[in-house]
Order: structure tokens, then sequence, then C-alpha cells
């Protein structure tokens, strides 16, 4: 159950991050087409081993900030 939690959390967190890369902020559809493209969420929508790397390394330039 936490691990699930954890994917919500992820995959919530890159699809705000993907606006970034491009992707149109009201439309989740442009989102998760960046998300797919980078690699950070599969076919079915749970986040990659990439998509974990890419959270943790925004997080941490925020924290430097």
């Amino acid at each position: 159950m936490g691990e699930d939690r954890l994917q919500f959390s992820y995959r919530a967190f890159l699809l705000d991050h993907a606006v970034k890369f491009g992707a149109d902020p009201n439309n989740r559809f442009t989102q998760y087409y960046i998300c797919r493209q980078r690699g950070w969420i599969d076919d079915v929508g749970h986040v990659t081993r990439d998509g974990i790397e890419e959270v943790r390394f925004a997080k941490q330039i925020r924290v430097v900030k």
C-alpha cells in the first residue's frame, strides 16, 4: 500500500514537472506524453527507474535553492 502511494506521488510530481519541458499545464495527455517520451512513465502509467531518479534529482535542486 505504501509503495502505491509513493508511485502516485512520483507520478503526480513528474506530470507537473513535464510542464517545464513543454507540456501544456492544462492538458494531462501532453504531460503523460512528455513523461513517456523521456522514459519517466511506462505504457501502463507506472513510474520507471528513470522517473524516480528524475524526481530525486529535481528535489535536490530545489533544496539547494
